[in-house]
């Protein structure tokens, strides 16, 4: 072997090297992609999992105030029967007013009126008791408790519930969750408390001298959940009526046979 041959062997030698280093480092690299992407997974699943966890622990036990008085006071339950099947997409009185008729002062107005009816107190009252035994921490109770204290109890829960609505909001914009997992079960639960505290937030909306939104997460957040509701809403339509119509052919050719 002259050395010539020996230099090109050498070479050789050294490409092949190279294309195996290349090749180790372009696998480390997918590996290290690969890594990243499932702690990114997991570290949207674990926020994933705070989301639902602060639905169920922060805003569900103050939406029960809610729930209650917008099954009771007939205003308020007018309004919610409005918004449930309505799209909502921003946080203005005069949207409210187009969906219900109703003025944010004006409901204000009935809510109050019905807190402070003596007719309506007792069970009321009694209703409260039951929240407090559960939460004692969020539905206060003493000697003396009147409908003003009840009334300082809501608006500290609408302001909470709203704050941590925000919050969550935030989380799902900014891409800390991982919205394909918590969609699907979460969405609905969401939804249904935004419409619970929307003609709240409207009047904050409405009293507030700034022109930036209170809770502008939110907004964003409805106006793209509702949109995907209602796209899962008519899908499901569609498939239900396809469903009727192959269930009718059948019976149809039953009969004729």
């Amino acid at each position: 072997m002259t050395l010539e041959d020996l230099y090109g062997l050498i070479g050789c030698v050294a490409n092949i090297s190279t294309l195996i280093a290349v090749a180790i480092a372009a696998h480390a690299c997918r590996l290290q992609l690969k890594q990243i992407r499932l702690d990114s997974y997991i570290r949207c699943s674990e926020w994933s999992v705070s989301f639902a966890d602060t639905l169920r622990l922060e805003v569900f036990p103050r939406l029960r105030i809610l729930d209650y008085l917008s099954s009771a006071c007939p205003l308020y339950g007018k309004v919610k029967r409005s918004l449930t099947v309505a799209s909502l997409v921003s946080f203005e009185e005069k949207e409210l007013i187009n969906l219900s008729g109703v003025s944010c002062d004006e409901l204000s107005a009935s809510i109050s009126s019905y807190i402070d009816s003596p007719d309506n107190w007792p069970d009321l009252l009694n209703a409260y008791k039951e929240w407090r035994f559960c939460y004692p921490e969020l539905y206060p109770y003493y000697v003396g408790f009147d409908s003003s204290d009840l009334k300082n109890v809501l608006n500290k829960n609408v302001t909470e519930i709203a704050n941590c609505l925000e919050g969550l909001a935030l989380q799902v914009n900014s891409g800390l969750v991982n919205e394909d997992v918590l969609y699907p079960s979460v969405h609905g639960s969401f939804l249904m408390a935004v419409r619970l505290i929307y003609p709240f937030i409207c009047a904050v909306e409405e009293a507030s001298p700034l022109s930036t939104l209170s809770y502008p997460h939110m907004v964003t957040l409805l106006g793209l959940w509702n949109k995907q509701d209602e796209s899962d809403n008519d899908h499901l339509r569609d498939e239900r009526n396809k469903l009727s119509k192959g269930y009718r052919l059948r019976k149809d050719m039953c009969m004729d046979v």
